[in-house]
């Protein structure tokens, strides 16, 4: 990790103040760094806050302000963190603690976390592209994470391998992901002495069953490079239990939750406070994901052209929407994700800001938590 620059700015803001704000965007790598600073700072005396208000940076300008994935508006107090091939923002801000007190496990975990999320992550290639990999190394040698030759299909272990192909829309499987009777005919026709739901499936051992099992992914997929998308995984075992989760799931289940309401993206905040509440999250996911899946699954080919979906009451956020997309690099080039609320539209700021809308128009236009009305 100590290979990595440490950005200068960042570092001087918070070295320098002992109270300021942290704004992030609504994607997952940003509030699990959120967190994971707002828990490392309040823990040695500073005064910080957490607020997806970026109408805040228009208003109080000169307050000193750090921003994850998100552009400052002014030069002089506002910091920003991006993700890159670097690495995540949340890799990047636990190398900051690290520096600054030494960081501990379960942050480390999200960051490692985090890179899945922003697929920073090849198993092909060996693991991580950036400063994740440092850490996940470190958190291999604690047997804190592992590794496994798996499908990232979320719930293979946990549930069984017909709800996990129903369920994964990070990446999206088309013609499997919200349709259990395909993703059952995959299971029974790969294992054929085995009732399909008890089938536990997850690691790919080079065996023919793997090999049938890879070639009807194939076929739903229609290319190799996508189905190297679902390959590799690893499982972590969180630091205060013997609880085993796979990474993939808690990626999903984190990603479903954040959409659930207007105000679950500053629940996410609190997870690097307490791994405690992962379980918390998967309990919720577990609830809604099922009916969740076929809604957005049904529905992917209208969010691809730009068009909104609806949501049938079961999410109030389109971010699950945005991920799912961007997770295969098909979100609309000049249009941003929305889905129908009430009589109109609704999409996230980050979406504005990336179809090119002026920062600073957004950020006085969307509410305060960053859903923004599209007109």
């Amino acid at each position: 990790m100590g290979a990595f620059l440490i950005e200068k700015e960042l570092t001087s803001l918070v070295e320098s103040y002992k109270s300021f704000i942290i704004i992030p965007d609504t994607a997952l790598d940003s509030l699990l760094a959120t967190g994971v600073l707002l828990k490392a700072l309040a823990e040695h005396g500073w005064d910080v806050r957490v607020s997806l208000d970026a109408k805040t940076l228009i208003d109080y300008p000169s307050d000193p302000a750090i921003l994850l994935n998100l552009p400052p508006q002014s030069k002089d107090k506002q910091v920003a963190v991006y993700s890159s091939q670097e690495g995540s923002v949340t890799a990047k801000i636990v190398l900051l603690v690290e520096h600054m007190f030494g960081s501990d496990k379960w942050s480390k975990m999200l960051a490692i976390l985090a890179g899945l999320y922003r697929k920073y992550y090849n198993f092909k290639e060996g693991g991580f592209k950036g400063v994740e990999n440092g850490i996940f190394n470190e958190l291999s040698q604690s047997r804190l994470v592992t590794e496994a030759p798996a499908l990232r299909v979320w719930g293979a272990k946990r549930k069984n391998l017909v709800a996990a192909l129903t369920r994964t829309l990070m990446p999206i499987i088309p013609g499997v992901t919200g349709v259990p009777d395909k993703a059952r005919k995959i299971v029974e026709s790969v294992f054929k002495d085995q009732d399909a739901y008890l089938v536990k499936e997850k690691e790919i051992k080079g065996d023919e069953k793997s090999k049938s099992l890879l070639k009807s992914l194939l076929d739903s997929m229609g290319s190799s490079s996508a189905v190297m998308d679902l390959l590799g995984d690893f499982y972590m075992l969180l630091p205060r239990g013997s609880v085993e989760l796979e990474a993939s799931e808690v990626l999903g289940s984190l990603v479903v939750y954040e959409s659930l309401c207007e105000k679950c993206p500053l629940n996410i905040v609190l997870v690097p406070l307490d791994e405690q509440r992962v379980s918390q999250v998967i309990s919720i996911y577990d609830e809604v994901i099922d009916q969740l899946v076929m809604v957005v699954a049904g529905q992917v080919d209208l969010a691809k052209r730009g068009e909104p979906i609806e949501t049938e009451g079961l999410f109030e956020r389109p971010e699950l929407v945005i991920d799912t997309l961007a997770y295969i690099n098909a979100l609309p080039r000049d249009r941003p994700v929305s889905i129908i609320r009430g009589d109109g539209r609704v999409t996230a700021l980050r979406e504005l800001i990336r179809v090119g809308v002026d920062p600073k128009k957004a950020y006085v236009e969307c509410e305060p938590s960053q859903l923004c009305t599209l007109r």
